[in-house]
């Protein structure tokens, strides 16, 4: 088989560079005589995209010799391996890499002769004879590629000539998307399989034509499109999800063309489409017929707006191990969910839920690999990892990665694909997301999108995403599928180079991401209001502070710390400085840096006492205490009595006058718990501490504010609700605050937040324990319904009095102490 023929057809463009096809075929006799690879041996290739690396690629062909790609921005150490395993007797290489390359070749022992491709451009003349390129035996090894590695140490994957052509016959002759006419667009790296088989290899096995470029800049690729208009744009889900929300994003900027948008999208018609889009057809070149996405799964939504916009993106599924296709999706056929119909040169079944594959288009083996080669290769079937089925029409639709399935203790399984895909579906609040086993449940690991969050004013990012997107989640699910932990990362999460999540990475990332860990910091600013900065961030976060480290994620300063923080700045440089400032300036060196350029003054280098900002004036209106608020909580307690079991105990631990009730979080139904034991005149003037978001609606808020319920807006103003509780105790009442914050998950006392202590010992006002039992087994956060007639009891312990000059943590390690003394037995060993 040839898979060159010589004519002054143009094969590769490249900028202003034409090549053809006779002085292609002659540059790779000119790389074959000064390599001088034998029959089998292998020739390495690492180097960006340019046209030198397609003639090395076909310089091995022609003297039977084994191209080996490497991915030019692997490290010296991954380099080395490849070149360790298959020992190389040729290396192609670029300027930019050849150190690199050097390095790795000295610590993999390999004394391969080593070629800069910029050394050897294509011969202004090609010399007689070099114009005619050998035939290729089908049986041969066409290839080694390396695969990324998702699970663990990369394996060479050995295709034949049989192989890539069995693909390529699949698109060409069975189904004509490649044409001797096309113009396929080369962008991707072309160690990869999918850009080396579909934007090389077959484009010139058939005469067609190449389009080199050389950056991923946008810049760049629209203008090699205008100068050269592309038929075929090969792309991977990650690239086609940028174009489409760069695309999006202008749309959306006027009326009209968000209306047009509209209405292509309801006619789902290419040729309408690309008659009302015209102008964003010319911007790729206006000849655009096919994109062929592959390497990852490409959300279906994508697919529908690139349609609306008068593109056919055609999905396939493959591996590396099928050179690559198994399916891809046929012209005007596609089924959103389904990655295409099966390639006629393969047969698919499915074993145990697994898709297995066999054909013209399968591997011949791992490279010096045998045993794993046998794992996956069982009777002439390719058993792919991959999870699916197939329906009456040949329609291949995966469900998941069968590593990737979690199996929990429990025996449940679980894909977490699937519920990433969920996680992210719910809000734009999240850029990127993970989820693992830990011990006996899921674990999340998000990655924020700062700028939604921005723009959406949110500032404090962990307890809003917590919120909104893993309650809402767990809300909605199964119970063994809900995300019992949480994990926030600052960078995007690892992947290979095609996009697909490097899982085997992910609980070392946990494990790395809970705790603050090395990095590489960045020099410090020769500012003075950076060292202001630092020095009070060291004594409040209790940790060594860098100039990058995010106050949120990193210093973990949460809405407390923000206001204590706040308050500081607002004091030491004279600004006035508010939380979202802090979202937008979210680093020390960039506050600093901004305070500086406002011409900030350094004061004083001592912020404000809490004692201070609980005793600014400030105009307060605390909500009131409505006629029927007495009979709400009369009608409330008789329910609930008839409901449970319910006992109280240590009423006459509740003092006279101002007091912080302190109860631990069990339930929903904890605050009415507690006041249905309290006394008409005590109910009457206590007040409750609740989170905004649980109060959204109208009604909500229409109740709270008239049965002293004070709204705390962590996103908004939370230095405004402390002084209205400071208000409320000033005035002689009663607040009850749940120091954990949030019901508990697993019944035990979670981490307590220090609020209640502040007010307490600022104010000098006694603190009462509120031990909570019986609760969680009644109404656990998993259930909608309680159990009736559970044992609950709800005890008042003796308060706590702060002493002057006490520490904010010693006074929440009593409350704490008290709490784990009472809960030491269940309700009923109490009774």
């Amino acid at each position: 088989m040839k898979f060159l023929t010589s004519s002054d057809k143009i094969a590769l463009y490249c900028r202003e560079e034409e090549i053809s096809y006779r002085s292609l075929i002659g540059w790779t006799a000119s790389l074959a005589r000064q390599h001088g690879a034998g029959t089998k041996e292998r020739v390495v290739i690492c180097a960006e995209n340019q046209p030198g690396w397609i003639a090395a690629f076909y310089s091995a062909w022609r003297t039977q010799s084994i191209p080996v790609p490497i991915d030019v921005t692997a490290t010296v150490d991954e380099i080395a391996y490849v070149l360790k395993d298959c020992q190389p007797s040729a290396i192609f290489t670029s300027k930019t890499v050849a150190p690199n390359l050097q390095a790795a070749a000295t610590e993999a022992g390999c004394d391969a002769r080593m070629f800069i491709l910029e050394d050897h451009p294509a011969p202004t003349e090609v010399a007689p004879g070099d114009d005619d390129f050998p035939d290729s035996p089908m049986d041969d090894i066409a290839v080694i590629i390396y695969t990324s590695g998702t699970t663990g140490s990369p394996k060479g994957v050995m295709l034949s000539f049989a192989n890539l052509y069995a693909n390529l016959t699949a698109v060409s002759d069975e189904v004509p998307i490649y044409r001797p006419d096309s113009r396929v667009l080369v962008l991707l790296p072309l160690h990869h399989v999918l850009p080396l088989q579909g934007t090389v290899i077959m484009p010139l096995t058939i005469h067609a034509a190449c389009v080199m470029v050389t950056s991923l800049a946008a810049a760049d690729i629209l203008e090699t499109l205008s100068r050269q208009p592309v038929t075929i744009f090969v792309g991977v889900p990650r690239l086609f999800v940028l174009l489409r929300d760069g695309l999006l994003n202008r749309i959306r900027q006027r009326a009209i063309t968000r209306f047009l948008f509209w209405l292509t999208s309801q006619v789902n018609s290419l040729a309408f489409s690309r008659l009302v889009f015209r102008a964003v057809q010319k911007k790729f070149g206006g000849a655009m017929k096919y994109m062929p996405s592959g390497g990852a799964a490409l959300d279906p939504q994508v697919i529908k707006d690139f349609r609306a916009l008068g593109f056919e993106i055609l999905v396939g599924y493959g591996m590396t191990e099928t050179a690559p296709m198994i399916s891809f999706t046929r012209p005007g056929a596609t089924r959103l969910g389904s990655a295409g119909q099966l390639v006629t040169c393969n047969e698919v079944r499915i074993v145990g839920g697994e898709i297995t594959v066999r054909g013209g288009n399968v591997m011949r083996g791992y490279y010096n690999r045998e045993e794993e080669t046998a794992a996956v290769m069982k009777d002439g079937w390719l058993y792919t990892g991959d999870l699916g089925y197939v329906d009456q029409d040949d329609y291949i639709y995966i469900t998941g990665r069968k590593k990737e399935i979690i199996v929990l203790p429990n025996g449940k399984n679980i894909n977490p694909d699937e519920v990433e895909q969920k996680l992210l579906g719910i809000t734009d609040l999240v850029a990127e997301v993970a989820v693992l086993e830990s011990g006996d449940a899921l674990h999340a690991l998000i990655l924020p999108n700062m700028k939604a969050l921005a723009d959406a004013g949110i500032t404090n990012i962990e307890d809003t995403i917590r919120q909104q997107v893993i309650n809402a989640y767990n809300a909605q699910t199964s119970s063994y599928k809900r995300i019992l932990k949480c994990t926030f990362v600052r960078e995007s999460l690892p992947r290979t180079k095609l996009g697909k999540l490097k899982r085997h990475e992910l609980p070392a990332l946990a494990v790395a991401s809970g705790q603050k860990t090395a990095k590489a910091v960045k020099p410090e600013p020769d500012l003075e209001e950076y060292r202001v900065i630092k020095e009070y961030l060291t004594r409040e976060a209790e940790t060594e502070v860098h100039p990058d480290d995010h106050f949120e994620i990193d210093l973990g300063l949460d809405s407390l710390r923000k206001v204590s923080f706040l308050a500081f700045l607002n004091v030491t440089f004279g600004q006035d400085i508010k939380e979202q400032t802090l979202a937008e300036y979210s680093t020390p060196a960039q506050l600093a840096t901004y305070l500086h350029e406002a011409g900030a003054t350094i004061a004083r280098r001592k912020g404000l006492k809490w004692g201070e900002i609980l005793r600014e004036k400030v105009a307060v209106k605390l909500p009131k205490s409505w006629f029927a608020h007495h009979w709400v909580n009369f009608c409330s307690g008789t329910l609930l009595r008839c409901a449970f079991r319910l006992r109280g105990e240590g009423m006459e631990n509740v003092p006279e006058g101002p007091c912080i009730f302190a109860p631990n979080h069990q339930s929903y139904l904890d605050g009415f718990l507690i006041s249905a034991f309290l006394k008409k005149d005590v109910f009457k003037d206590t007040f409750f501490y609740a989170k905004a978001e649980h109060l959204k609606r109208r009604w909500q808020r229409f109740f709270a504010n008239w049965h002293n319920i004070i709204i705390m807006d962590v996103n908004s103003d939370l230095k405004l609700s402390l002084q209205k509780l400071a208000s409320a105790l000033q005035a002689g009442k009663k607040v009850i605050i749940f120091p954990e914050g949030t019901r508990t998950r697993d019944g035990q006392l979670g981490n307590f937040k220090k609020a209640f202590a502040i007010l307490g010992q600022e104010l000098g006002v006694p603190i009462v324990p509120v031990a909570l039992q019986g609760a969680y087994e009644a109404l656990p956060r998993t259930r909608l319904m309680p159990r009736f007639f559970q044992p609950v009891k709800v005890t008042f312990l003796p308060p706590i009095q702060p002493i002057a000059g006490d520490d904010y943590n010693n006074l929440v390690d009593k409350v704490i102490d008290a709490l784990k003394t009472a809960l030491g037995k269940a309700p009923s060993e109490q009774a």
